[in-house]
């Protein structure tokens, strides 16, 4: 089937980070199949429920107190990948479709029964944290040689740069700012 890649096809895990789930001795699984992204959690998850509910014929019934119940599938998984790429965006409000699915992607968590599906449950289960720290990380590299403003939600790594051309470069970030291997900036040029 054709989709549109920019989309992120989920599916789910359980709290044991495990996609199949065995309830009463029987197996119930949510999707696996190539094209799945990712996994968030699926199973077991505490949800609210409706206060009132229809019928067939459209009459309306009162529910019962407690509004809320354990409930699960890929329904419940989605909106977690979702939030995630809303925390990612909050860090980098330049962060397009494709770089969101690939920081996701890269950094997923392993999951433990994969190996009963392979090619078929993504790269893995969705770490938020990490997924959010890598979209708020800049990396500077190589010679930067145009005055500009380089803005990270978190972290600027700067790996093996060199300031030239009479460039005056800005770096600012929330955390920290990191050098690695040799910096250098060239005379007329500035770093702030």
């Amino acid at each position: 089937p054709e989709y549109d890649e920019r989309v992120i096809l989920v599916s789910s895990t359980g709290k044991d980070n495990k996609h199949q789930l065995f309830l009463n001795g029987i197996e119930h699984t949510h999707s696996h199949y190539p094209e799945v992204d990712i996994c968030a959690p699926g199973y077991d998850l505490m949800g609210a429920s409706c206060t009132q509910s229809k019928d067939a014929l459209n009459n309306c019934s009162v529910n019962n107190w407690p509004y809320y119940g354990s409930y699960g599938g890929t329904s419940f998984a989605t909106p977690i990948v979702a939030g995630v790429c809303a925390l990612m965006k909050s860090v980098n409000p330049c962060l397009t479709p494709a770089l969101a699915q690939s920081i996701i992607k890269s950094n997923a968590d392993l999951i433990e029964d994969a190996y009963l599906f392979p090619g078929l449950v993504g790269a893995g289960r969705i770490n938020a944290y990490k997924s959010v720290m890598a979209a708020g990380t800049k990396l500077l590299n190589g010679g930067l040689n145009t005055s500009t403003t380089y803005s990270a939600g978190y972290v600027v790594n700067i790996n093996n740069a060199t300031v030239l051309n009479n460039a005056n470069i800005i770096i600012q970030a929330r955390k920290e700012i990191s050098i690695v291997g040799p910096f250098e900036v060239q005379l007329g040029s500035s770093v702030n």
